[in-house]
């Protein structure tokens, strides 16, 4: 039996995979490695702790406003988490 890998399993295989969501860049590039809780980042953004579990979750997309509250707390250029939802979102599609 081989265990050559055809192209069309290459295919299917990176299909099945689901994008990666701005919500799980949040969780394992920031707040894990900091050691910040959803609940503190609630308290230094402004951002709703009910919108930040969504986001982290996966069902509540990146809005204008998260974007900038979060670039400024994370000292990142604007526009770095709508263009991480808009990536997600074209993979998705």
């Amino acid at each position: 039996m081989s265990s050559i890998t055809t192209t069309a399993e290459l295919k299917r295989d990176e299909a099945s995979r689901a994008p990666v969501t701005p919500g799980e860049l949040l969780m394992e590039e920031f707040l894990e490695p900091i050691g910040i809780s959803q609940h503190h980042l609630a308290q230094e953004t402004g951002i709703p702790e009910q919108r930040i579990e969504q986001m982290l979750l996966g069902t509540c997309p990146v809005t204008a406003d998260i974007d900038l509250r979060l670039c400024r707390f994370f000292d990142l250029s604007e526009g770095y988490w709508l263009r991480a939802q808009a990536a997600c979102d074209i993979e998705a599609a």
